[in-house]
């Protein structure tokens, strides 16, 4: 859902630069083999195409090479120096101090959080500091860490909201307001209202920052580990598991949000204006 989400958004960036823009997805639910992915065929999609932006942990190195042989431009979305790429590609990435992980590729390279695809939406300033609480680890949540979390922590704070992702597939119990597979407007008006958010650490840990939001994270994939350490390392975030989770709810008042302010302001700063560069 991440990476769907994230293309989402860099079609409305695009659209609002200028460009036609053409979405293709692969649904998991479908044969391997139709995968856009999959040998050869993405050849079946470049027809006209002009420009090929890439955000899969599925698509090798061939994948890449045959759009370079179609098209004048490969953009790459990429998170954790994945594979190497064809030296061709331009590789966009906006976590947190990802510069160093490309320091051996041959490419052009744009990545820290200057560069990052965000929903601006997010960008809200926060007035009064509230002590709601809320809990969303997005997606499936297969290990129901959201149930976990609330049986935890439901007497640290006056009111707790769970937000559940469209794939949850357990049975919630808590005496909280739940929302289900909400959209980007309404979670936005639920974080104006929150103080902190106990989440994974994935694209939603950035609208929390986004939203100057004391988040404490626990991280659900491999993949999230850059970003949650990086954060945790300039005091932004608390990182923690299930099991020291009660005790560092305590910390959080030692968070600094003048440099969670300072982060929100480089958030996608750069984005367009390299992406036209890339594009024109």
């Amino acid at each position: 859902m991440g990476h769907y989400s994230r293309c989402l958004l860099l079609k409305q960036k695009l659209h609002t630069l200028g460009f036609e823009v053409v979405l293709f997805t692969y649904n998991q639910d479908s044969r391997f083999d139709q995968a856009w992915f999959y040998g050869d065929n993405i050849l079946s999609h470049l027809e006209g195409i002009d420009f090929v932006v890439i955000d899969s942990y599925q698509a090798e190195s061939r994948v890449y090479e045959i759009a370079l042989q179609k098209v004048k431009k490969v953009i790459v979305i990429d998170d954790v120096a994945r594979i190497p790429f064809p030296r061709d590609c331009v590789i966009f990435n906006g976590g947190i101090d990802t510069k160093d992980l490309y320091i051996a590729y041959p490419n052009e390279v744009y990545a820290g959080i200057e560069f990052m695809i965000c929903d601006e939406l997010f960008f809200q300033e926060k007035k009064v500091q509230s002590d709601k609480l809320i809990i969303c680890f997005g997606g499936s949540d297969e290990g129901n860490l959201t149930q976990a979390v609330y049986d935890k922590v439901r007497d640290f704070f006056s009111e707790i909201i769970v937000i559940l992702g469209p794939c949850y597939k357990a049975h919630f119990y808590g005496d909280c307001k739940i929302y289900r597979n909400i959209d980007a407007k309404s979670l936005c008006e639920l974080f104006a209202t929150a103080g902190y958010a106990i989440t994974a650490g994935g694209r939603m840990l950035n609208e929390l920052l986004m939203s100057e939001i004391l988040s404490i994270v626990i991280p659900v994939a491999k993949n999230q580990m850059h970003q949650v350490e990086a954060y945790a390392r300039y005091n932004v975030i608390i990182q923690t598991t299930l099991e020291h989770l009660q005790a560092d709810i305590q910390k959080t008042n030692l968070l600094s949000k003048e440099q969670i302010y300072q982060f929100k302001k480089k958030f996608g700063s750069q984005l367009n204006d390299k992406l036209l560069q890339v594009l024109k």
